[in-house]
């Protein structure tokens, strides 16, 4: 049947709903690109989400400043940088629902010392760590349980035996664990010294409290 306009009734139905997908489409596309610009990089809403779970002196040692991070579901993440970019901070929420809140953190530790690498919100990484130390550090008032060895990350090209420090705290209400890693960036094309507990210490030293 054909509207006195002569086109088919159903056509103008599905040609409404094709415009009011692409509508929808474009508009989440324009809000997706805004989050990234703005939710990713701004370091007024970075300041926000580390403050959900820490905190940290405002502003950050003289050498370091907020880089990029995100929350899900209210799960942080946060990266951190030295302003020549040769070292990177990382902070984010592990979850595990075979780690309970009352179970140890020695248990991801003795996992990382076979090997393994923890990655973000409980997800599981293709990297392996080789561990040349392990020990504790007091961050925030909070027994920080760490190793430090060497990642062969394709995407860095520091070879040096100790490239990598990660660290994990229960966070005193018991019902987060922060991971932090540290790692030497690879970028430049002169070797890196490796990472050292002075050099993590250059940023945790800043964090007075975790929440």
């Amino acid at each position: 049947m054909k509207s006195k306009h002569g086109a088919p009734k159903w056509l103008k139905v599905v040609l409404g709903i094709a415009a009011a997908c692409l509508i929808t489409v474009f508009s989440v596309v324009v809000l997706g690109v805004w989050w990234v610009y703005t939710v990713t990089t701004s370091a007024e809403c970075l300041e926000r989400v580390a403050s959900s779970f820490m905190t940290i002196s405002n502003p950050l040692p003289r050498d370091c400043r907020y880089f990029f991070g995100f929350a899900v579901f209210n799960r942080p993440y946060v990266r951190i940088v030295s302003n020549q970019m040769l070292t990177i901070y990382t902070f984010y929420e592990y979850m595990d629902q075979n780690l309970s809140s009352a179970e140890p953190v020695e248990k991801l530790i003795e996992r990382m010392t076979k090997g393994e690498v923890i990655g973000a919100f409980g997800s599981k990484s293709a990297r392996k760590i080789a561990v040349s130390t392990q020990g504790s550090l007091l961050v925030g008032k909070q027994n920080m349980l760490y190793v430090v060895g060497h990642i062969d990350d394709p995407l860095c090209h520091d070879k040096s035996t100790a490239n990598t420090f990660i660290g994990i705290v229960r966070t005193p209400s018991k019902s987060k664990l922060i991971v932090l890693v540290a790692q030497s960036s690879g970028l430049g094309s002169a070797p890196q010294p490796p990472i050292t507990i002075e050099k993590v210490r250059g940023l945790t030293d800043s964090i007075s409290a975790f929440k």
